[in-house]
């Protein structure tokens, strides 16, 4: 009985064995993959397991459910690569690396904390932006903005961007639950380019003086709240970094300019350099060369110097100390205009004098000349009279003493300085009685200018001065005479009573001698020594043979112009006697390069 059940038991599992051959011969059980479908296809025989998605729209197609456990009922130790669904993270995890990984989580609502943000708010034109967005769980992005912007990246850019970019810029975030947008927004301002640039203004303008103040001003374009340099030429002048610098030492050629550096968004060309301003300075004059000094006489003499370019005047300063310590009188950078002489007067006679020039122009004065050093002549050291001979009628007045010569006749009219004694006749005579201050034996010198209105003919004599004339008692005195067609100039002095001319003196006046011309005429004599002839300042004729001692002191009058000799037709200026000799430095100070010289001198 039991060998029979094992007998039935044994077919029954041979033929159940059949029948599952034959099964996997019919479905294609026999090849390296099992395939799980609707459609029968064969598995792919890369995989062991092919599952296949349905692609009908008639049915509902099945996935493949791994297994599900909670985060506390996993295995602490599993197989490498163990696949499962944590339901409590609702997360796809794997074991790998000895460690519990996720790789993919599910959703459990929208996104949210969404925030849409951009690489600055305020952005020059051309620039790049770029926007910034973040949320959480979201899967995808989309930004939309003005200009047809549209992105689906998180954090797209945008590269030169143009002035259309300007406006509200915003972020929507999604994935499998929902969408969410951004509660702020991103708002962009595009701002143009600006070039900087600085301009550069000076008061005063034009051209300054040495020392003057001058302020320069800078006036900046797209300069925001900028920051300055200024420089002279290519160095940068410390301490100056205001809009405005003033400075007064500047010298003539400076370049001043000014680097302006901008803090303005969007602008190119910071820091940049303004326009240069040279400086022109119209310096102060050079120094005068001052020279000697002429017209020495004993109370003036002409200071003179040399002209500077561009002086408008010039300052003079005298003194009695060679460093200018102190000043005579008004002299003291005394402004003499624009001549290049000027007459000190008031001047005591005998004195050292020093003077210096200075020139001046809009700027002020230079630098002072050299110093001239002079003394001033006594020219009036024993001056017995003078007549000036300025008066229009009567008697001629002694500008010294007291000798005044009683008119007879005479007229005045244009002298060399101011008026002149004009003798018509033979009768024209300005005299004095016998006076002791002019009986003169010694030392003796006369100085006088004459204007002939006609020359002697010939023969012929014109008197000039006489003294002691009449009853032949003559002491001293000039002619001018004609001897056979020749002009002579007599200068005479007399020995005795019977007015013997011995010595005498002659100038042979053949030449140069004309009418309507004024000659300075000096005669001196000295003791025992010499007679002397001075024409216009020179001397023209001299005798040093048997010179006698003393003058002979007759008791008759003193008198100019014509005196009873000879003919008429002369004018006599600035008439002075001396009981000394003068010196050819005096005489030529008197001549005064032909202008003259009248008391004081």
């Amino acid at each position: 009985m039991s060998k029979k059940r094992i007998s039935i038991i044994t077919k029954s599992i041979f033929y159940a064995m059949l029948f599952f051959h034959f099964l996997l011969i019919t479905d294609n059980c026999f090849s390296q993959g099992v395939a799980i479908n609707v459609t029968g296809v064969a598995a792919d025989n890369s995989a062991v397991l092919d599952l296949q998605s349905d692609t009908s729209t008639s049915t509902t197609s099945q996935g493949l459910l791994i297994p599900r456990m909670r985060t506390a009922k996993r295995p602490a130790s599993p197989a490498e690569g163990l696949l499962i669904y944590n339901i409590t993270t609702k997360c796809f995890e794997a074991f790998m690396n000895g460690v519990w990984q996720t790789i993919s989580c599910g959703c459990s609502g929208s996104p949210s904390s969404v925030s849409a943000s951009a690489s600055t708010t305020s952005i020059c034109l051309g620039s790049t932006l770029t926007l910034t967005g973040s949320a959480i769980g979201a899967t995808s992005w989309w930004w939309t903005g003005p200009n047809y912007f549209v992105s689906p990246l998180q954090n797209p850019s945008i590269t030169n961007i143009t002035s259309a970019g300007a406006g509200v810029y915003t972020l929507t975030a999604s994935n499998a639950c929902g969408t969410a947008t951004a509660v702020n927004t991103a708002l962009i301002n595009v701002n143009p380019i600006l070039t900087a640039s600085v301009l550069i203004t000076v008061n005063p303008t034009g051209a300054i003086c040495p020392g003057v103040s001058v302020t320069y001003t800078a006036a900046p374009t797209n300069g925001g709240t900028p920051t300055y340099k200024w420089k002279k030429g290519t160095e940068y002048i410390t301490g100056e970094t205001n809009s405005i610098f003033t400075c007064s030492t500047l010298a003539n050629g400076d370049i001043i300019t000014c680097e302006m550096t901008s803090n303005e968004s969007c602008v190119t060309g910071s820091p940049v350099s303004s326009n240069g301003l040279t400086t022109l300075l119209n310096p102060l004059p050079n120094a005068p060369t001052a020279t000697n000094a002429t017209g020495v006489g004993s109370t003036r003499i002409t200071a003179n110097w040399g002209t500077v370019t561009d002086a408008t005047s010039y300052q003079l300063d005298v003194s009695t100390i060679n460093n200018f310590t102190s000043f005579v009188g008004t002299y003291n950078a005394l402004n003499v205009g624009t001549a290049l002489t000027y007459n000190l007067t008031g001047l005591t006679a005998g004195n050292t004098y020093y003077y210096r020039v200075r020139a001046v122009n809009s700027c002020g004065s230079g630098a002072n000349s050299n110093t001239i050093t002079t003394t001033t002549m006594n020219i009036a050291l024993n001056l017995v009279s003078y007549w000036k001979l300025d008066e229009s009628n009567g008697n001629a007045i002694d500008a010294v003493g007291s000798n005044t010569l009683t008119n007879t006749n005479v007229t005045y009219g244009t002298g060399k300085i101011i008026n002149g004694a004009i003798a018509d006749a033979a009768t024209d005579i300005l005299s004095i009685p016998d006076n002791t201050s002019l009986s003169i034996t010694g030392a003796l010198s006369m100085s006088m200018w004459v204007n002939f209105a006609a020359l002697p003919p010939s023969p012929g004599t014109y008197s000039i001065f006489q003294q002691k004339y009449n009853n032949g008692q003559r002491s001293y005195q000039c002619l001018l005479a004609n001897n056979d067609g020749t002009q002579d100039l007599n200068f005479t002095i007399s020995v005795d009573a019977a007015g013997t001319y011995t010595p005498y003196i002659i100038y042979h006046w053949d030449t140069g001698l004309s009418t309507g011309t004024w000659y300075h005429l000096t005669f001196v004599y000295v003791p025992s020594t010499s007679m002397k002839i001075y024409l216009n300042g020179s001397e023209v004729a001299s005798n040093t043979t048997n010179i006698i001692s003393a003058i002979y002191d007759g008791t008759q009058s003193f008198g100019l112009l014509s005196q009873g000799v000879g003919g008429t037709n002369k004018i006599i200026d600035e008439f002075g006697i001396w009981n000394r000799a003068l010196t050819a430095a005096e005489i030529t100070t008197l001549y005064n390069s032909g202008a003259g010289l009248q008391y004081p001198f």
